[in-house]
């Protein structure tokens, strides 16, 4: 989970977001504007503005949010 977050933290920058789907709690596409050691903001259709990292997982689960990696689009702004 480690390397993921590392990687998110990189992508995720004022000129870029990701498109991530979440399984586990929550089965959908949801936007990520921002990445911190702790957390990761949202731009969600749903309430859920935050996922905290120890609520993620890489493996199956149903109690926690899974973010696969093969599942994310990222979108950078040129300028």
């Amino acid at each position: 989970m480690q390397s993921f977050w590392d990687w998110l933290q990189h992508t995720v920058t004022p000129q870029s977001v990701i498109i991530a789907s979440t399984l586990g709690v929550y089965n959908h596409w949801t936007v990520v504007t921002g990445v911190s050691a702790r957390t990761l903001r949202l731009h969600d259709s749903t309430e859920l503005q935050l996922l905290s990292r120890k609520r993620c997982t890489l493996r199956l689960s149903f109690d926690r949010h899974i973010l696969d990696p093969n599942e994310i689009i990222v979108l950078r702004r040129m300028s």
